[in-house]
């Protein structure tokens, strides 16, 4: 993940940048545990309009047992309409007023030229983030660390809202050998944590190797 800098003021993230994301441009947009990685802190999401003209975008707030997240008196999608060039930020918590839980969010947008990043911390001096998740049936999460005081956190979602997906996720060391593996079924939008305590040399492994029948997407957080 990036570290960025950036100043709140009323929930409005400003655009002042000191690491950039590389930017993915789709139709939807897939950000996994993006209220998950930081529970005691707060998550901000920002979407930009690149594009010559104006577009729709909806943002989904979906529960790990993938249906939408819900309270009373909430709208969710939540929709909104973005000029040419524009942008929208706001902390999840000012979309979506719901009790803390393990999310993740699904942005859908009307043109083809709109990003976007989720950013989380318990500062607003120093936050980490990160952009929409590669979505495929093979894939690889560089970095890992389980050993000290700290663990990666990883999130799995199947984003399909029909197909169910199987999925194995292996643990790797630097040299690629296998150290440990788990094996999940995920139902239509449901997400999944694996996790690495039972694995004997789990202070041995270096990425994540992301294997299933139908495209899921991964995000990882230290």
């Amino acid at each position: 993940m990036s570290v960025i800098r950036r100043s709140v003021l009323s929930g409005i993230f400003l655009s002042a940048f000191f690491a950039a994301f590389p930017a993915v441009y789709a139709r939807e947009l897939i950000f996994p545990g993006a209220t998950a990685f930081n529970p005691g802190g707060f998550t901000g999401i920002a979407i930009s309009n690149t594009g010559p003209e104006s577009a729709v975008v909806s943002i989904a707030l979906i529960s790990a047992d993938g249906v939408l997240a819900g309270a009373q008196g909430i709208t969710n999608p939540q929709e909104v309409t973005l000029a040419a060039g524009q942008q929208f930020a706001s902390l999840i918590s000012d979309l979506f007023k719901v009790s803390p839980g393990d999310y993740w969010i699904r942005v859908q947008t009307t043109k083809q030229f709109v990003t976007g990043y989720c950013i989380f911390g318990a500062k607003p001096e120093l936050l980490d983030g990160f952009g929409p998740a590669q979505v495929s049936t093979d894939q690889v999460l560089p970095s890992f660390q389980d050993g000290g005081d700290s663990r990666t956190q990883i999130r799995v979602v199947n984003p399909s809202p029909t197909a169910g997906a199987s999925v194995r996720i292996e643990f790797l060391s630097a040299k690629g050998l296998v150290l440990g593996s788990q094996s999940a079924a995920l139902q239509p939008q449901q997400q999944f944590a694996p996790d690495s305590s039972g694995i004997a040399e789990a202070n041995s492994i270096s990425h994540i190797r992301i294997v299933s029948d139908v495209p899921v997407a991964a995000a990882e957080a230290a």
